[in-house]
């Protein structure tokens, strides 16, 4: 008997763990995505400078050419692969903008996406929203009776 109940609790714990594990996953999943949208937005900002302020910093809006090409990919969609998420501009001249090359090297580098990303990581913004997004999923899972 105390064998048997072993091996059934031994069973229980083995699946709450194999619960656990498949929420973190997820939760991983969506901090990703929590963090993907968040950096689209922060970089959009960093793209909406006053027209008028010719290579300025946030980049001032022309047209709204290199705001429009700014996108993301949630984690598993496209080209992103499963856990990751990504922010990306396709504007032909997004990069030469952002290193501050080219044409654009009288006004320097005008990192709008790194800048946003740095950010995240040293306020503990990015560690927080994985964190919590994980922990929240394992909550809702691994409810125990």
């Amino acid at each position: 008997m105390i064998t048997i109940k072993t091996d059934i609790h031994g069973k229980k714990a083995a699946i709450f763990l194999q619960t656990a594990q498949e929420a973190a996953v997820a939760g991983a999943k969506t901090g990703l995505n929590n963090i993907g949208r968040t950096l689209h937005r922060a970089a959009y900002e960093f793209l909406s400078g006053p027209k008028k302020d010719t290579g300025g910093y946030p980049v001032p809006v022309r047209k709204g050419h290199l705001r429009r090409s700014l996108d993301w990919l949630f984690s598993g969609q496209e080209k992103a692969k499963d856990l990751e998420a990504v922010v990306f501009n396709s504007a032909a001249y997004a990069k030469t903008i952002h290193d501050g090359q080219r044409s654009s090297e009288k006004f320097g580098a005008r990192p709008f996406l790194q800048e946003p990303l740095e950010k995240l990581v040293d306020d503990g913004e990015l560690e927080s929203i994985i964190n919590n997004a994980i922990d929240d999923a394992i909550k809702r899972s691994c409810k125990t009776d």
